[in-house]
């Protein structure tokens, strides 16, 4: 149980290096630009034709890109160092001539790292719903409740991912190489990768639309990203059939085809492998296992 003090005394040097209050802060000012945009007069909001009031959903909608790209990045500048920092300093020889493990040391720095990261992302979801009562916008609790808590889930994928790497890494230099390389992959490559994978298969299997529809869904929700978009996107339609098809891609005429195929090839239904929780194991996936395969090569190797 000695990753408790190592989870502590991580949680402890965040704050007094002030990198919780800095992501605090950056993440809060993030997410009030909108809000006080509307209240300054900048950004009017009209009224729906319908005379429904504009809730805000449609500031989630606005912010979901937002954060699945500046979380990631805040998670990772913050975690990657976790472990191999402490083993360039040589600080992490004396951490394990204490009465903790190896693997006391990789969980405790999950732990650490992931609670900063998830109190930065509070406090910064708190300053949001501050500015957005000033706001026109009728205010969907629920809908914003489960906006903070998907991000929160977000930060953590992205921190046990950059925790593992900084397990199985030898220098600070690798960990952050092989997390960047993971964003990136994340971010600008993995929906062309799971596009070109289907269309090798379409050419070359005679495989029909009803297997590489729900296979190609499956391939995009394993980045944490589309899996943290799509779980959003459920939440606030209340739709999970409508958030998959939705991961079709493509934009105006092409991506209303792209949509209306895939809902056919699905028959109408979402397959149980695409369903809210297995998309939200995904995320456990990359805040459980990574780590601990980054803990199962730290193990195996020579400080």
């Amino acid at each position: 149980m000695t990753w408790i003090a190592v989870a502590r005394k991580d949680v402890r040097d965040a704050i007094r290096s002030y990198w919780l209050w800095g992501l605090a802060a950056v993440l809060s000012l993030l997410l009030a630009i909108g809000p006080l945009l509307i209240v300054g007069g900048f950004i009017q909001m009209s009224q729906p034709q319908n005379g429904n009031a504009v809730t805000t959903d449609v500031y989630v909608q606005l912010m979901l890109g937002v954060l699945s790209f500046f979380v990631p990045i805040a998670a990772i500048i913050l975690a990657y160092e976790s472990i191999t920092g402490e083993r360039d300093s040589g600080t992490l020889k004396l951490l394990l001539s204490l009465p903790h493990s190896r693997l006391d040391v990789v969980v405790g720095k999950a732990l650490g790292r992931g609670a900063v990261v998830t109190t930065a992302i509070l406090i910064a979801f708190i300053v949001a719903a501050v500015t957005l009562l000033a706001t026109p916008l009728e205010f969907a609790a629920a809908n914003f409740l489960g906006f903070a808590l998907l991000t929160v889930v977000l930060g953590l994928a992205f921190v046990g991912l950059s925790v593992g790497f900084s397990a199985a890494a030898g220098t600070s230099r690798r960990a952050m190489l092989g997390t960047v390389t993971m964003f990136v992959l994340f971010t600008l490559i993995w929906s062309s990768f799971a596009s070109g994978l289907i269309r090798l298969l379409r050419e070359n299997t005679d495989l029909t639309s009803e297997t590489l529809v729900p296979l190609h869904l499956f391939v995009k929700i394993l980045n944490p990203t589309e899996a943290y978009q799509t779980l959003v996107v459920s939440l606030l339609s209340g739709d999970p059939f409508f958030a998959r098809v939705s991961l079709s891609g493509g934009s105006g005429l092409q991506g209303a085809i792209n949509r209306q195929a895939y809902a056919e090839a699905l028959g109408g239904s979402v397959p149980f492998y695409l369903s809210d929780p297995v998309v939200a194991l995904v995320l456990v996936f990359w805040i459980v296992v990574v780590p601990l395969a980054g803990y199962w090569v730290f193990e195996e190797s020579d400080l």
